[in-house]
């Protein structure tokens, strides 16, 4: 599966980055921290998850969600990004940041886990 990435996809990411900073997330990141390693993230569960990140968050930010809205997309998206190479646990993050809800909200056409 090829990752859908375009410039615009950067430029919308870079708009949501006036609600939310990176160093917000940096200083997160240790919440999401696998303590056993062996339960990392597969190349495939990887791919699958940046990919329905990365459209969430183009979603949310193109059809105006509020900014917590977009500050918890963009966080589950930083999260899905680093999964592999910080053992980071997407499905914590999933449920912290509400992602259900916003995949409810935003994109009907695809079933909440």
């Amino acid at each position: 599966m090829e990752m859908d990435f375009k410039a615009s996809d950067m430029e919308l990411l870079g708009k949501a980055s006036a609600i939310m900073k990176y160093d917000e997330y940096i200083q997160k990141r240790e919440d999401y921290r696998i303590r056993n390693p062996r339960k990392y993230v597969n190349a495939n569960t990887h791919r699958k998850i940046m990919q329905e990140s990365i459209d969430l968050a183009k979603t949310v930010i193109s059809h105006g969600g509020t900014d917590d809205e977009v500050r918890n997309a963009v966080m589950y998206f930083y999260v899905c990004v680093d999964s592999r190479k910080y053992c980071l646990n997407h499905s914590k993050a999933r449920k912290d940041f509400r992602i259900d809800e916003l995949i409810k909200k935003y994109m009907k056409d695809i079933p909440a886990e």
